[in-house]
């Protein structure tokens, strides 16, 4: 009798250490697995704060490249040239650059944001209020370089970003505005950013 309740004292211990031992390694598994996931959660989300950092550098570098290229522009617009819309007109055309960088072209308004001249020609252009885009309103408001929404084209529905640097005078007059029009639609700055896996 007293060997069956040793046998029986030693089973209980055992068992209930077996027991502990489980608990303790499920508890352990479960603590762990909170662990791992945070760090992985933690390593993601820096990895993609890097990655969208990396993304926005190269667009904002991109988007700076566009506007310094329409003020180098804009500082070569006279009142005179400005006033006149057939000169205007041939200034524009002479300056490749905006044509290299604004697929979708590039125009010069007054201070009421009507269209004076465009490149390329367009007389769909050529008149036209542009007053409620907000990058020509801005610019012209405020008398700073002016990057818009993305928005439809007036002419189509393309899609379209407007960025808009403020015209000068020799005494810093504000006397127009250049803007240039980037159609998302067709193959844009953008392209290169949005085809990355990072």
């Amino acid at each position: 009798m007293s060997n069956f309740k040793r046998r029986s004292l030693k089973t209980r211990v055992t068992l209930f250490t077996l027991v502990i031992f489980l608990i303790s390694v499920f508890a352990l598994a479960f603590y762990g697995k909170g662990i791992v996931r945070e760090s992985v959660l933690g390593q993601m989300g820096g990895q993609q704060f890097f990655s969208t950092s990396v993304i926005a550098a190269g667009i904002n570098q991109e988007v700076d490249d566009r506007l310094r290229a329409l003020k180098s522009v804009a500082e070569t617009l006279s009142p005179t040239v400005v006033g006149n819309s057939t000169e205007l007109q041939a200034v524009l055309e002479q300056r490749t650059i905006l044509k290299e960088i604004f697929n979708a072209g590039s125009f010069v308004t007054d201070l009421d944001g009507i269209a004076k001249a465009s490149f390329p020609r367009s007389t769909e252009l050529t008149g036209v209020s542009f007053m409620d885009r907000d990058f020509i309103a801005s610019a012209i408001k405020n008398g700073k370089a002016s990057v818009g929404q993305p928005i439809k084209s007036k002419t189509g529905l393309a899609p379209i970003i407007g960025m808009a640097m403020p015209i000068r005078d020799s005494r810093g007059k504000l006397i127009g505005v250049l803007a240039g029009l980037t159609d998302l639609s067709k193959s844009n700055f953008l392209e290169k950013f949005l085809g990355n896996n990072y």
